[in-house]
C-alpha cells in the first residue's frame, strides 16, 4: 500500500520479525510463504510520474477530468515498461 510518511522498508522488516518473535514465545506456529517481488507494480503507482501521482496532478487542476486522467495514465503507460512487468 502507497501511504505518505510510510515506514521504510527496512522498518516493516523489523516489524515483521518483531511479530515472529512474539509468535515464537507464545508457541505459536507461524510460517512465512515466499512472496514475488512487486517492486514493479509499487513503482506503477507510487513512483514520480506514476499513476498516483498523475492524479494528484489532475485532482489540482482547475476542472479535473476523469477522461483527462486516463489519457494521461495511458500516455505514461505507453513511455513506460512498468506495467508490463506488473503482473
Amino acid at each position: 500500500m502507497c501511504v505518505r510518511n510510510s515506514p521504510t522498508p527496512g522498518k516493516l522488516i523489523q516489524v515483521f520479525e518483531a511479530e515472529m518473535k512474539l509468535f515464537e514465545e507464545e508457541n505459536m506456529v507461524c510460517t512465512l510463504d515466499a512472496c514475488p517481488d512487486n517492486q514493479p507494480c509499487v513503482d506503477l503507482l507510487c513512483a514520480k510520474g506514476g499513476i498516483l501521482s498523475t492524479l494528484n496532478d489532475q485532482c489540482a487542476q482547475m476542472k479535473p477530468s476523469e477522461e483527462k486522467f486516463v489519457r494521461d495514465v495511458q500516455v505514461d503507460d505507453d513511455d513506460s515498461r512498468a506495467s508490463k512487468r506488473c503482473t
